[in-house]
């Protein structure tokens, strides 16, 4: 801030020389300029304003100026500014975030590999063994998703729900090819279908308003439908595949009991039955939906 103007003189020439008084907003220390300068707050050196920009006056009167103007802290969380960025991104390189584009990505790593030696700041060895000891002594593990409380998380519909909908917005979804054609015949006869959606923390392939009903397809291998429950749980003991396959069969039986429970129609189809039919037969199937 401001504290006076004072007026020295140079030994040499005689002249009276003015010099303003200021106390350093940032770490309090005095210092002088020859000119007074017409601004709120005052530092002695670049880095007293970059630590105010960071963490001091600098930022709160900022943030203050764009709660008034804005309505937020930062212009980069208006929903405004957020939507002109990412058009103009889109119009521009066909992406929503900068980081996305294709020539930031090679150059991002090219210039890490030029300093570290790799291509992501992950990959550094400081960096993973700074991360390892960090997550060991708040959690006792190296691995945040094998965390008791990060597990809980993960594994709650809001998580399950914003990463269902995060995949379906950018594409990523996977159908395959017999889901895909029953639905091509299903959207011929009805409207209203809607594809991928949650229910009870669970992706359903399809719904159809109009007839209230869910539609789930099942491929016969994965669900555990080509053998037996014993062979399956025996097999789940020592093999991955197996104890995923397990896992989805147990679900399918929880989704069938919730949707009898809650009165609601839920119906399954298997990509083996969708593959034993021929179009004229799978167009009867559908079809018949509608009575």
């Amino acid at each position: 801030m401001y504290k006076e103007t004072i007026f020295l003189i140079n030994e040499k020439t005689g002249w009276k020389i003015k010099r303003c008084v200021y106390i350093c907003d940032e770490c309090g220390n005095e210092y002088r300029r020859s000119n007074l300068t017409p601004t709120t707050l005052h530092f002695c050196c670049k880095d007293c304003y970059t630590s105010s920009q960071r963490s001091g006056k600098a930022k709160e009167n900022l943030e203050k100026h764009f709660l008034e103007t804005i309505g937020v802290k930062n212009p980069y969380a208006s929903r405004g500014i957020i939507d002109a960025r990412t058009k103009h991104l889109q119009e521009k390189y066909g992406v929503e975030n900068v980081s996305q584009i294709q020539d930031v990505k090679d150059k991002k790593a090219e210039t890490f590999f030029d300093h570290y030696g790799t291509t992501n700041n992950f990959g550094r060895q400081e960096v993973r063994e700074k991360r390892n000891n960090v997550m060991l002594e708040k959690y006792g593990t190296i691995a945040a998703s094998t965390h008791p409380d990060v597990k809980r998380k993960l594994r709650s519909h809001e998580v399950k729900q914003k990463r269902f909908n995060t995949l379906k917005k950018n594409g990523n979804l996977m159908q395959s090819g017999p889901e895909k054609r029953l639905i091509s015949i299903f959207q011929s006869i009805f409207d209203d279908i809607k594809t991928h959606i949650t229910i009870n923390g669970w992706s359903i392939d399809f719904y159809i308003l109009s007839i209230d009903t869910y539609f789930q397809v099942d491929g016969v291998f994965w669900h555990g439908l080509n053998r037996t429950l014993e062979v399956i749980q025996e097999k789940a003991k020592y093999s991955r595949i197996d104890k995923e396959i397990l896992n989805k069969f147990n679900r399918d039986q929880q989704q069938n009991i919730w949707f009898k429970e809650n009165n609601m129609k839920l119906v399954r189809i298997t990509d083996l039955e969708i593959n034993a039919m021929n179009d004229e037969q799978l167009f009867s199937y559908c079809n018949s939906y509608m009575m």
